[in-house]
């Protein structure tokens, strides 16, 4: 059964303030599901328990932000989605990683009726079972950096707005680099 990973803030989902505790607040809503083209951006893998698995999700949605800050995400069976009557479409990912790109879907159709189906079953996902891992930034770092090293992308593709991102990641490589 595969997997759909998405990028959250823990503390929007854990805590809403001022909300009772099984709520969801708009704020996570707002956030954490935002959607663009009536569409919701997930990623997939097979084993979300495998470390490796969301290090490479973290990994890839890594190469698009401006900082290594730490990344929150959280996971739900892609079935509990579809039996909901949601719809998954396989699109390529936004991430210089290649190898990546291809787990990735978009749920599609969605709409406030949908949305919030999607909200529920998250929410339950994290709250209930804990389905969800905190990325600190320095591991963050690490795994990208491990990416540049392996080749598989290249600080020259981040672009003039991800420039602390460069300086961060030529930092770290120039001080874990063998010395002869």
């Amino acid at each position: 059964m595969p997997w759909l990973v998405r990028k959250i803030a823990q503390r929007k989902w854990l805590n809403p303030e001022g909300l009772p505790e099984d709520a969801v607040g708009a704020d996570a809503i707002r956030g954490d599901l935002r959607t663009g083209h009536n569409r919701l951006s997930l990623w997939t893998c097979d084993d979300p328990a495998n470390d490796a698995q969301i290090n490479e999700i973290a990994t890839a949605l890594g190469t698009r932000l401006d900082r290594a800050d730490p990344i929150d995400l959280a996971w739900v069976a892609s079935e509990q989605l579809e039996r909901a009557g949601i719809e998954l479409e396989k699109t390529p990912g936004d991430t210089l990683l290649a190898d990546m790109a291809e787990h990735h879907v978009d749920l599609i159709r969605v709409d406030e009726a949908r949305l919030s189906v999607v909200a529920s079953v998250f929410a339950h996902a994290i709250k209930h079972e804990h389905r969800y891992k905190r990325i600190g930034a320095k591991k963050l770092r690490n795994l990208l950096a491990t990416a540049v090293g392996n080749g598989r992308f290249s600080l020259a593709q981040l672009t003039e707005k991800q420039e602390s991102l460069h300086a961060e990641l030529s930092k770290h490589l120039s001080s874990h680099i063998p010395q002869k």
